[in-house]
């Protein structure tokens, strides 16, 4: 018998916004810990665009999962290769994370940037061509928290 979510790819998208309190931050991360959780346990997998303030309840989630069941989790991290090249927070351990991901980390590129660009819009242009790499490998998309 097939899993509940068998084949659904979740896009998960978002952060803990900047300005949140102390509770709310809490409350998402939290939301995020045990969604993850249950998308794995239900046979779905995860899509996340390696936000900093959402990576630890997705590793704990995977990190659960993996040891109930021995397995990678269900779970793809995508970060645009403009992020790789910047300091903290944005900088992880890729292979930390492709130990714990069954669907593994990928890069993708980084927009180029005519002469004229403000680091803003490069920014903008590089997360947009993560995001259309994302939408085309998930078919539903979850919204929480951001700007």
């Amino acid at each position: 018998m097939d899993s509940p979510l068998s084949g659904v790819r979740i896009w998960l998208s978002g952060s803990v916004p900047g300005d949140a309190s102390p509770m709310e931050t809490t409350r998402i991360r939290t939301f995020v810990e045990v969604f993850a959780e249950s998308v794995f346990r239900l046979g779905g997998h995860i899509a996340h665009g390696s936000h900093p303030s959402l990576l630890d309840p997705l590793r704990t989630a995977a990190e659960r999962f993996q040891s109930h069941t021995g397995d990678k989790a269900p779970l793809g991290l995508f970060v645009s290769r403009l992020f790789l090249k910047e300091s903290e927070p944005h900088r992880f351990n890729m292979s930390s994370w492709n130990e714990l991901c069954g669907d593994g980390v990928e890069e993708t590129p980084e927009a180029s940037r005519p002469e004229g660009t403000s680091d803003e819009q490069h920014r903008a242009n590089s997360l947009m061509l993560m995001r259309q790499v994302m939408v085309a490998r998930c078919n539903v998309i979850v919204a929480l928290g951001g700007k």
